[in-house]
């Protein structure tokens, strides 16, 4: 009689199993645990019919190789989908110091730019470089710098040599065959101790530079001539000087290169 009531309740719990499967995943692994748990209790042989008709889905779980985390049953977990952006995460690549997720600055002792280009193509890219962290790749084409054409890598390096420390970029990107506005913040220094401005001039033309200055961080560069400071006219030395001494912290400047090319940049003078 107890084996027949035993029997019983394992043939109710089986029922049980197979409501549960018109209800969801989630309650089926709740009713098997039920299931499995009243098998045990019985006492009945493990070779029993009824033994062997309630563990007939067990074993074909075994058989098929799939444990409790894998994908086809992890897809129905809820940690499974909780876990969706991390597991993404990894599949993407990115290391947690990525330029992605993390705030990353270049290496102090590293280029100014850090990409080698033939024509406009990118050959290479410096790790950890303001290109690199920008996002360039090799194979991208820079067309424009800071608006200027871009067609060999003697426009690029004088584009990069007369940059401020924002560079905007026009960008054809390999990967997707899209333009893309790019910006790369320069990898240049400022000497807090330096000079206010870090320039000579004669006349207008610039004939030195202090490394890491105000004058070099905006990208002025020697043979570049100083056409108005705030507004002002300049034709010498002096009023270059007196400009700089009446200057704000931030001065706005006119410059025209050595290709007879004007632009404004603006210089952040070392002033503390």
């Amino acid at each position: 009689a107890t084996d027949v009531a035993f029997a019983a309740t394992l043939d109710a719990a089986a029922k049980l199993v197979e409501l549960a499967e018109t209800l969801g995943k989630d309650r089926v692994k709740e009713f098997k645990q039920f299931q499995k748990a009243a098998r045990r209790a019985s006492g009945l042989p493990d070779d029993s019919p009824e033994n062997a008709a309630l563990s007939k889905d067990e074993n074909e779980d075994e058989r098929s190789g799939l444990s409790e985390d894998s994908p086809e049953n992890a897809a129905l977990s809820e940690n499974a989908a909780l876990s969706k952006d991390e597991n993404e995460d990894e599949r993407s690549g990115l290391s947690g110091d990525s330029p992605e997720n993390a705030d990353v600055l270049p290496d102090p002792n590293g280029p100014v730019f850090g990409a080698t280009v033939q024509g406009q193509e990118i050959i290479a890219v410096v790790p950890n470089s303001p290109a690199a962290l920008a996002g360039l790749e090799i194979g991208d084409k820079i067309l424009s710098f800071n608006g200027a054409r871009v067609f060999d890598a003697n426009d690029y390096d004088e584009a990069v040599d007369s940059s401020p420390l924002e560079a905007n970029l026009l960008v054809l990107k390999n990967a997707t065959a899209r333009q893309e506005n790019v910006v790369v913040v320069l990898n240049r220094r400022l000497d807090l101790d330096g000079p206010v401005f870090g320039a000579t001039v004669q006349g207008q033309e610039i004939v030195a530079v202090v490394p890491n200055s105000p004058a070099t961080v905006a990208g002025l560069r020697v043979g570049d001539k100083i056409l108005t400071f705030n507004g002002e006219m300049i034709s010498s030395a002096q009023e270059f000087s007196d400009a700089v001494d009446r200057s704000a912290p931030e001065a706005l400047l006119r410059v025209c290169n050595v290709r007879g090319e004007e632009r404004e940049t603006v210089v952040k003078l070392n002033r503390k």
